[in-house]
């Protein structure tokens, strides 16, 4: 994870170049609530309850942003017997302001994606990428709300996601609500993964 973190800020070297003021963002949190649902299409289903942390690091220029991202959630899952999970999410990736009028924000971004899923001590990960873009609308000067849309493709799983949430802003650190839904199908085994989680975190900002 810290390699995928420092081989990201590194590759924006070039785009830096514009001796521009940059801005260190970091934010970090917790996950109550993540549900996953993984599916074997027309047969059997199960339900997967976790919680964890996350932690992001971003570099901006007010135009490029070079950011990384690590999430952990776990759980455990009783029925018959009981199964425990981890899932373990890695990324990092490049994203450029397309507009910026002051009150909104349009910025595309590519991200390369690995997804780790532990069940009892066995486990197995898949990595690709994740083509999107994102939305901010400032209500308010202490106040943003945000969107944000990608395709994602993990080798044979593809589908979308949906991030929503806003920003309050102080004059300490901000305050982070995020919503976020992935749906990711492999139709060739018949194969859906089904994920809704929530995330509550506080970023504070460096200038330099």
């Amino acid at each position: 994870m810290k390699k995928l973190l420092l081989a990201t800020l590194l590759m924006s070297s070039s785009a830096f170049a514009n001796n521009s003021a940059l801005t260190a963002e970091f934010t970090a949190g917790y996950i109550p609530m993540q549900d996953v649902k993984l599916k074997v299409l027309g047969s059997s289903s199960a339900t997967l309850e976790n919680d964890g942390y996350f932690f992001r690091a971003a570099l901006n220029d007010g135009k490029f942003r070079a950011f990384g991202s690590m999430q952990q959630v776990e759980g455990d899952t009783c029925g018959g017997t009981c199964i425990s999970h981890e899932v373990t999410e890695t990324r990092g990736g490049l994203a450029f302001t397309a507009l910026d009028n002051g009150q909104l924000k349009l910025v595309p971004r590519v991200e390369y994606v690995t997804l780790e899923v532990t069940v009892n001590g066995d486990g197995g990960d898949t990595n690709g990428v994740a083509l999107g873009g994102d939305a901010t609308l400032t209500l308010a000067p202490n106040l943003n709300i945000f969107g944000g849309a990608s395709y994602v493709k993990l080798d044979d799983y593809k589908g979308p996601e949906l991030i929503f949430g806003a920003t309050l802003k102080t004059e300490v650190v901000n305050f982070v609500v995020e919503g976020r839904h992935v749906k990711l199908k492999d139709s060739a085994n018949d194969l859906e993964f089904t994920s809704n989680e929530l995330k509550l975190g506080l970023q504070k900002s460096f200038d330099f």
